[in-house]
């Protein structure tokens, strides 16, 4: 009798079981099938949205676009110069979002029909063996010629190898992010400038990188013949940046700009002229006119203060260490043992207890959003935080 009734509330157990299953597996599926309808809808929404503006898509997403270079009229001109003159090393210098990438890409598409050879590079190669390949890829002839190619094998014969495939022509490379290059790749540039009769090179890379090649690589640092630094837009050059990128995905000749000249303001006062700022603030704005159904974008949604970092910021109100450090960084001082070679010691017991404070300087400073820290091999870098530079900016 007991062995029944125990097998009938095992029954009952695995029927309830699987009810509670087959309820779950149900509230799944309903619950999967109201988040395709909302993304469906916001979908739906977007696109009436886009078709308002007369956009094919959104312009403002971090793609780079060679065309749309604005501003920096200065260093367009010396950047032209710097392959027109023949210039054996220029370096481009700025602060991250500056807009070094869309420099290159914009230089590189201008000369694309040249009688040069004009090749970018979007990072530096990470050891010898991948700058032979890169080399490789750009001489190795068509098939079938292909199937005669001798690769280069040593990169003790990349100079001669290049100068035989050169002769006459000139090449310039242009390499982003250089301040992840390998020393070694580094030594190997300045050997192929110096033993390649018409190799030319434009390094970009963020400003610390100038005293990286002073202090690793005077000699290298002694053939530079022309720097260019980006710093940031005008307010006129923002508003034609987004003009511009509207213009882009027009669906016919002129798409609409709901910009207002009031939120054109407020994004050059929020960004500080940092053009990847710039798109990334529109893009933000973009979305929340669509979600609250605006067709203007005015100030209102562009301005946003950050608890981190008021408007009444004032560096000289800091604490004196702090405002050191920051000062440090603001001059490209990026590493701690940067940082150290220019504030005062003397209040220190030692250079290592004075390397701790700085660190913990550092910790604070990030915490309360005034600097940022990226890691390059197993040295940390620090740099002012977006929202910092474009208090400096703009006091």
């Amino acid at each position: 009798m007991e062995n029944s009734e125990n097998i009938e509330n095992s029954k009952l157990e695995k029927s309830e079981e699987k009810e509670i299953l087959e309820y779950k597996e149900s509230e799944k599926k309903e619950g999967s099938n109201e988040s395709k309808t909302e993304i469906k809808n916001f979908e739906t929404k977007v696109k009436e949205w886009f078709d308002k503006q007369n956009w094919r898509e959104n312009p403002f997403t971090l793609n780079v676009i060679p065309s749309i270079f604005v501003g920096y009229e200065e260093q367009k001109a010396q950047l032209i110069a710097s392959i027109e003159e023949n210039h054996k090393v220029a370096l481009l210098l700025g602060a991250t979002g500056s807009g070094k990438t869309t420099a290159l890409e914009w230089l590189c598409e201008r000369f694309r029909n040249e009688k040069r050879i004009v090749k970018f590079l979007p990072k530096p190669p990470n050891n010898l063996e991948a700058m032979l390949e890169f080399f490789d890829i750009v001489f190795k002839p068509r098939w079938p010629l292909s199937l005669f190619y001798k690769k280069v094998k040593n990169i003790n014969e990349l100079p001669n190898f290049l100068n035989k495939k050169l002769k006459n022509k000139k090449m310039f490379l242009l390499v982003d992010e250089a301040h992840e290059a390998d020393i070694l790749v580094l030594q190997w540039f300045r050997i192929l400038i110096d033993q390649v009769e018409n190799f030319y090179i434009i390094l970009s890379a963020l400003p610390n990188f100038e005293e990286t090649l002073i202090r690793k690589l005077e000699t290298f640092h002694k053939r530079v013949t022309i720097k260019i630094v980006l710093r940031n837009l005008t307010e006129n050059d923002v508003k034609e940046l987004i003009a511009k990128r509207i213009e882009y995905v027009a669906k016919t000749s002129k798409g609409k700009n709901p910009f207002t000249e009031e939120a054109i303001k407020a994004i050059y006062e929020e960004t500080g002229g940092f053009p990847r700022e710039v798109i990334r603030l529109c893009s933000q704005a973009v979305h929340k006119a669509i979600e609250l159904s605006l067709e203007k974008i005015d100030a209102s949604l562009i301005r946003k203060r950050e608890e981190s970092i008021g408007f009444e910021f004032s560096l000289s109100r800091m604490p004196k260490k702090q405002r050191e450090v920051l000062e440090a960084i603001r001059n490209n001082k990026n590493t701690p043992n940067e940082i150290l070679e220019s504030i005062d010691l003397s209040t220190y017991k030692s250079r290592y207890h004075a390397l701790r404070s700085v660190n913990n300087i550092l910790q604070r400073l990030m915490r309360e959003g005034y600097v940022e820290r990226r890691k390059q091999g197993k040295t940390y870098y620090y740099t002012l935080s977006s929202k910092l530079r474009t208090l400096l900016v703009n006091a």
